[in-house]
């Protein structure tokens, strides 16, 4: 039996593979299935009780906060920047007090269910209610973003082909059979008709005398005397559409183009993702032949990512509305090791088919040269600092454990502070292992893409060639994606793409879950005229899951067709990334400064916001570079800093109760302990 197929099969996946995919998700909806029936109150669907094992937890957080991008892109980091992606971990130590010593026995013993209940204890509902509503900005962004670009690359490993349901589909990303990224319908409706138009204006200023131009005088006689023209004229486009020279205004001049495809013309070749170039040379073609092709156009255009977008998050929805957080965490366990298991049957593959071991690799690593990294540099505008890296991984951390509602739900799960404490200890040696594992899988693609031949299992026709020749030219980011789609066997490679599907697939369910919470416990409760009873809230807060899933699905479909060909995607990025920064200084003022009131940290936040955004769209805005790396430490320190000044102008300080509720009272037990607030059921005034 053949390890490889000799090209990946036309699909993108097997039968194997979708019998491997579909297993895991019957398991996870199954598992949802499951824990539904142990759901009785909010207080289960939302922290489960309170007594989740605390290795669950720290597990479930970490695979919650982690990407499918993050986990196809750090192989790629190996290509990029080698070693140096390591200096990453440089900032756990100090998060890891932070959060052992700060965050986690001070949350623990106030028995929250959101975490901006806090904030009113602290200062009013005002400000709970504008944190509340950053933190859902934030969620809702990174959800879609997230999913968004998870799905984009899995387009480009799993290649849907629809046909069977909605007619005549083109696939977003249909390859050739080299690998390339050119597509040239070969069901264009009457290959004579096309050649003879193209033969017939040879010498005229058309769009077919200009595409009779481009060919050289082989081409053109084969036209004359192919007794296949449909094939004979998809060869020659494919051939013109392959040559970058022709990927320019000038090129084009004489030709209609249309709408789509002026678009692309004004966009630098290097800038457009695979799919992206797919709908280009659609676009080229349909330029020219705006008659021919018309029996080519998609019947459903774009079914191949809208499928795919949806499956994810259908998935996703079902069964954290059926389990709630306990669905969650359990399901997020099983995906963690789904991950894991997939790095290292990539790694293994490698290893048997290349007949090398990680010495090898990571010798032929350290071979290559990167991009020099400097300790420190003093200005903002140098994204590659060892500093500003840790200073980006600490205040990101800092900020997420301490203000983020997706992360203290975790912990407000747990028992109390020292089960807490184990979740984050779990959560940050999972991450690090994680980390380690993908850095390998990183170096042992680095070893196979320079070694294409180093093993008689590897096939040496054509077509694998040229695949491996477009993963070395391909972005470093899209180097494991090109590498499951082309190299991995079948079955494997149905494992791996599960394991894409559970990195998307945690990051809903949390988002979705907080989302509930959220909306449930910082906006209906303190309106509801008549406390509910606890199947009624229950109910709700299903509904509620299930209707930020189905939004979150809406807006990633939105957001993709707005991108096409814009950084739309970028800029949504930027986007959510500017409300962590003033959430987690909201934080630290109300725990740590006796000065601050209401008014002063809200006009801290709002300020604190402004700076973030002005660090992320500094080029668009001022023309000016600014690190991504600093823009959450921007953002807080801004926060921080203006909310003590506007307490001195305003004289706006905090009271005597109010500062009950800051850390050094807390800890000195003026506050009751989780158990006993447990046993009580109530909280004091």
């Amino acid at each position: 039996m053949q390890l490889f197929s000799q090209t990946a099969p036309a699909s993108g996946l097997a039968t194997l593979d979708h019998l491997v995919i579909g297993i895991y998700l019957a398991a996870m909806m199954t598992m949802g299935f499951y824990l539904s029936f142990r759901q009785k109150s909010t207080e289960d669907f939302f922290l489960a009780g309170r007594n989740l094992p605390s290795w669950a937890v720290g597990i479930s957080l970490m695979a919650s906060l982690l990407s499918t991008i993050t986990y196809l892109a750090t192989p790629g980091e190996m290509f990029r920047s080698g070693p140096n992606y390591l200096f990453r971990y440089l900032g756990i130590p100090l998060v890891l007090m932070a959060t052992w010593f700060i965050w986690v026995p001070f949350f623990m013993r106030l028995r929250l269910t959101s975490a901006y209940e806090y904030l009113e204890r602290r200062f009013n509902y005002a400000t709970r209610a504008l944190a509340a509503f950053f933190c859902l900005m934030l969620i809702l962004g990174w959800m879609a973003v997230v999913v968004l670009t998870a799905s984009k690359a899995m387009t480009e490993i799993v290649q849907l082909d629809l046909n069977w349901f909605f007619g005549r589909n083109i696939p977003a990303t249909q390859t050739m059979d080299d690998g390339s990224a050119v597509y040239v319908p070969s069901e264009i409706l009457d290959g004579e008709v096309v050649a003879d138009r193209i033969l017939a204006s040879a010498e005229e200023e058309t769009a077919y005398g200009w595409i009779f131009k481009q060919m050289t005088v082989e081409e053109q006689e084969s036209l004359r005397e192919s007794t296949e023209k449909q094939t004979t004229v998809a060869a020659i486009f494919n051939r013109l559409l392959s040559d970058k020279e022709l990927y320019n205004s000038e090129a084009w001049e004489d030709v209609p183009l249309t709408e789509t495809a002026q678009t692309f013309t004004g966009v630098p070749l290097e800038q457009l993702t695979h799919q992206e170039l797919t709908h280009y040379n659609r676009a080229l073609l349909k330029s020219v032949f705006p008659t021919e092709l018309s029996a080519a156009t998609p019947a459903y255009a774009d079914a191949d990512m809208h499928a795919l977008i949806i499956s994810v998050g259908l998935f996703s929805v079902l069964y954290t509305t059926l389990g709630g957080l306990r669905a969650v965490v359990w399901t997020d366990v099983i995906q963690f090791f789904v991950l894991i298991l997939g790095a290292f049957l990539t790694i293994g593959i490698i290893a048997w088919v290349t007949t090398s071991t990680p010495v090898d690799w990571f010798n032929t690593v350290t071979e290559r040269k990167y991009e020099e990294v400097e300790w420190y540099s003093f200005d903002v505008g140098n994204r590659s600092t060892v500093l500003f890296i840790v200073t980006s991984m600490f205040f990101w951390s800092f900020c997420t454990h301490g203000a983020n509602q997706v992360a203290l739900q975790r912990y407000f799960s747990t028992r109390n502070v020292r089960e807490g404490r184990k979740s984050y200890l779990v959560s940050a040696f999972s991450d690090i292992v994680l980390g380690l594992v993908l850095g390998c899988v990183g170096m042992a693609l680095v070893y196979y893409v320079q070694h294409p031949d180093v093993s008689g299992l590897l096939p040496t026709t054509a077509d694998l060639d040229s695949a491996v020749s477009s993963i070395r030219t391909e972005a470093q980011d899209k180097v494991f994606p090109q590498f499951i789609r082309i190299a991995l066997p079948d079955g494997v490679r149905g494992l791996v793409v599960a394991a894409l599907f559970a990195a998307a697939m945690s990051t809903i369910d949390s988002g979705a879950n907080s989302i509930s919470t959220i909306v449930t416990v910082d906006y209906y409760r303190p309106f509801a005229k008549e406390q509910a009873t606890a199947k009624a809230e229950l109910r709700l807060a299903r509904t509620l899951t299930a209707s930020m899933g189905l939004l979150i699905v809406v807006s990633t479909i939105f957001i993709y067709h707005l991108s096409k060909g814009t950084d739309l995607i970028s800029i949504c990025q930027k986007g959510f990334n500017c409300f962590l920064g003033p959430l987690g200084g909201l934080f630290f003022v109300g725990v740590f400064s006796p000065y601050v009131s209401s008014r002063s940290a809200i006009l801290g936040v709002l300020v604190g916001e402004v700076v973030g955004v002005c660090a992320s769209y500094s080029q668009e805005l001022f023309n000016a570079s600014f690190s991504t790396h600093l823009v959450i430490a921007a953002a807080w320190f801004a926060t921080v800093v203006s909310a003590h000044i506007f307490a001195m102008i305003l004289r706006d300080f905090a009271t005597e109760e109010q500062r009950r509720w800051m850390f050094r009272p807390v800890l000195n037990n003026d506050i009751p302990d989780v158990d006993e607030l447990s046993r009580s059921n109530d909280l004091p005034s």
